[in-house]
């Protein structure tokens, strides 16, 4: 199998693992946010922002396969220039396992980033997929193009 052939299987079992994660913003207060569930906090970090809309985002381990600490932080070094010389705001953040089977993955939550950038992103970095926060519906998983045939 190439390594962008992605089963049906294999998306399932990647979509089960995030929407059980937690994403944390490192914000004063800390906000916790899970894919699918109403979170009060996110749209008030967004307002408090004056923001629209939020990404949950990280270089880390592409594709899923995990790498080691030293290569993932050099790689969210290089995710925080693009997002720095994008002139947009940000926070530090992080994904949990709340089982604590893998390890917690560095983020950012990126203010009002557009859907081509994050697809950017998603593509340069090779991540599976990023969390997409707005004031209105509970957070969503935004997946790479070689989920939708791209």
């Amino acid at each position: 199998m190439r390594r962008d052939d992605v089963s049906r299987s294999k998306l399932e079992v990647l979509i089960n693992i995030y929407s059980h994660a937690e994403y944390v913003v490192f914000s004063v207060p800390e906000r916790n946010i899970r894919i699918g569930e109403p979170c009060e906090s996110a749209r008030e970090l967004l307002v408090q922002h004056g923001a629209a809309s939020g990404v949950i985002i990280t270089a880390w381990n592409p594709f899923s396969e995990e790498r080691h600490p030293e290569e993932n932080a050099a790689q969210n070094a290089k995710l925080l220039v693009e997002i720095e010389t994008a002139g947009l705001r940000h926070l530090r953040a992080e994904g949990r396992d709340p089982n604590g089977v893998w390890a917690a993955e560095e983020s950012y939550l990126v203010f009002d980033a557009s859907n081509e950038l994050v697809a950017r992103w998603l593509l340069q970095f090779e991540q599976n997929a990023a969390v997409a926060i707005t004031r209105t519906a509970p957070a969503t998983l935004i997946l790479h193009d070689r989920f939708n045939g791209g």
